[in-house]
C-alpha cells in the first residue's frame, strides 16, 4: 500500500533524511506530479530564505514586529491581579518625585521670603518673614478699624 507524500515527507526529502527507497519513491512521484513540483519548490525557497535571515544579524531575525508584539501581548494570559500594597507602593514610587520637588518649592519660597523680611525697617517674628506676611505694629492695629470691616463682609 502506498503512502500519501507529505509536507513533512518533503522537508525530510529537502534536509537528506529520508532513506534511500523513500527518497526513490518520492523522486519517482515528483517526475510524475507537476503540483508535487511546484510544492518542493515553495518550501526549498521557503527554506532558502530562512537560512539567509538566519544567517545574518540573530538579534534582528528574532526581532519581532510592533504588530505581533502587539498580538503577543493581547494574546497573553492576564496577569496576577495587583493587591492593594502593590497599588500603594506604585504610588509612593510615583509621588516621591512630586513630594521633592514641592519641598523644594518651599524652601525656594520661605527663604525668599525671609530676605523680603529684612527689607522692612520693623522687627519682624520668624513666622512672619517664613509666611511673607508685613510686619505687625501697634499702629497697624489701632489703625484697623473691625467694625467697619465687618460691615463690608455682611451680604
Amino acid at each position: 500500500m502506498k503512502r500519501p507524500t507529505t509536507t513533512d515527507h518533503l522537508l525530510r526529502y529537502l534536509e537528506g533524511a529520508l532513506p534511500s527507497n523513500e527518497a526513490a519513491r518520492l523522486q519517482a512521484e515528483l517526475k510524475a506530479s507537476p503540483a508535487l513540483q511546484r510544492e518542493l519548490e515553495e518550501l526549498r525557497l521557503t527554506q532558502t530564505v530562512l537560512q539567509q535571515t538566519t544567517a545574518g544579524d540573530a538579534a534582528q531575525a528574532v526581532k519581532p514586529f510592533l504588530a505581533d508584539r502587539v498580538l503577543r501581548q493581547l494574546n497573553a494570559p492576564p496577569a496576577a491581579e495587583a493587591t492593594l500594597d502593590d497599588l500603594f507602593a506604585n504610588l509612593a514610587g510615583l509621588f516621591r518625585p512630586v513630594a521633592f520637588a514641592s519641598l523644594l518649592l518651599m524652601l525656594v519660597l520661605a527663604s525668599y521670603n525671609i530676605y523680603l523680611a529684612q527689607q522692612y525697617e520693623a522687627e519682624t517674628t520668624f513666622s512672619e518673614s517664613l509666611l511673607a506676611l508685613p510686619p505687625l505694629s501697634e499702629e497697624a492695629v489701632y489703625d484697623l478699624d473691625l467694625y467697619d470691616l465687618q460691615m463690608n463682609n455682611q451680604p
